[in-house]
């Protein structure tokens, strides 16, 4: 659920991993933190989906630490939203998602799926009123309700039943070389 100004502007040093000296043996898991966000600075959020961990911890490892200050993705907003467009089209998704889509469907989730608290998903999002967390749950449902959905369903549980995001090699090289990145 991040906005695109949160994703382009992650560091190398933005990144909290178990075994990090920085805070106590006791953490566990993946948290990013977001330095500049609209509703205020220095926020944090804990990455929950075990493929997106494992993707993440692939691309990240070609980064090295001794360089905190480096961004992890070198594209631009345009850049992404760009790819964004082209991967949808590709998938055979709708032309009228934009990257801010995931935000809607990332509080749908959480909120109609995993069934988490409306205070949770808020904090998640960096939602500072229930009433913007609640419209974009209900917006988000509205929206995918709009879609026709069949085939991309069955692309979304062909790669979560088959395994697929485990395996992906998204490592800076490897993403800049199968990639071309234009605005």
């Amino acid at each position: 659920m991040f906005r695109i100004g949160e994703l382009t502007n992650l560091t190398r040093e933005d990144v909290l991993d178990s075994g990090d000296l920085r805070v106590s043996a006791e953490h566990k898991g993946l948290v990013l933190k977001l330095s500049k966000t609209k509703t205020g600075p220095n926020k944090s959020v804990e990455v929950l989906e075990p493929a997106v961990i494992t993707i993440f911890r692939d691309y990240i490892g070609d980064i090295p630490i001794s360089k905190p200050k480096q961004k992890l993705f070198t594209f631009t907003g345009a850049q992404y939203r760009y790819q964004f467009k082209k991967a949808c089209k590709q998938l055979g998704l709708s032309g009228l998602y934009v990257p801010h889509s995931l935000r809607h469907g990332g509080a749908t989730r959480y909120y109609r799926v995993m069934k988490m608290p409306i205070e949770d998903v808020m904090f998640r999002g960096r939602w500072q009123s229930n009433d913007s967390a609640r419209r974009y749950i209900q917006q988000g449902m509205a929206l995918q309700m709009t879609f026709a959905f069949s085939d991309q369903m069955e692309i979304g549980r062909r790669i979560i039943n088959d395994g697929i995001l485990p395996h992906i090699s998204l490592s800076q090289e490897h993403y800049y070389s199968t990639s071309q990145m234009s605005e």
